[in-house]
């Protein structure tokens, strides 16, 4: 399964940045939601585990935490909302 979120993650940067020669400052903004979004999905997927989500990224788990830091990205609160959707 891991295998698999990391293709799926490496196809959907592939497909925007296939799209993007240069990013314009209003650009930007939708290149970080990709990224919070992509982590997001991968720290729920790993339970919260950053190391296994930066080992699927290709980074070190120090560059995943200063990644979310920079995004705003909670990890306790996705993985709250994460039980919580597989509880109801």
């Amino acid at each position: 399964m891991t295998h698999k979120l990391a293709d799926d993650a490496f196809l959907s940067l592939s497909v925007v940045f296939s799209k993007v020669e240069i990013i314009p400052m209003g650009k930007l903004l939708q290149v970080e939601r990709v990224n919070t979004d992509l982590i997001t999905l991968l720290l729920r997927k790993t339970n919260g585990n950053q190391f296994e989500a930066a080992r699927i990224l290709g980074i070190t788990r120090g560059s995943l935490r200063n990644k979310t830091r920079s995004l705003g990205i909670v990890i306790d609160q996705i993985i709250k909302v994460e039980e919580e959707v597989t509880s109801v």
